[in-house]
């Protein structure tokens, strides 16, 4: 499980400078809160039915035979994504992730929202 650390601010999260609206049922759970850890399985990263784009920095990766893993930086966390064997990877890359797919927890407990 990746966390990064994020701001929430008019209904929005913001990673690597782009933003997402929370939807109706994430707008309950973190009505209170100005910062959040977003929770991301590295296997959801690059799903057919996205709904979230940003570029990240990559710092390392490697080819696992039927997978890459990327390991990357979103709001100065270092995070891991499990990726396609043809996805294109270069210094920087767009990831894609539906945001449904989303864990949040509470930054100074580690809580589950």
């Amino acid at each position: 499980m990746n966390f990064i650390k994020s701001e929430i601010k008019d209904n929005k999260i913001t990673v690597n400078n782009s933003s997402f609206e929370l939807n109706n049922e994430q707008k309950d759970k973190l009505k209170d809160k100005k910062e959040v850890l977003i929770g991301i399985r590295s296997e959801h990263f690059n799903p057919k039915n996205s709904n979230f784009e940003f570029n990240c920095p990559v710092e390392i990766s490697e080819m696992l035979g039927s997978e890459k893993i990327a390991y990357l930086t979103a709001n100065s966390e270092t995070i891991c994504a499990t990726l396609p064997v043809d996805f294109e990877i270069n210094k920087t890359i767009d990831l894609s992730l539906n945001t449904d797919n989303l864990m949040f927890f509470d930054v100074e407990t580690g809580v589950k929202i």
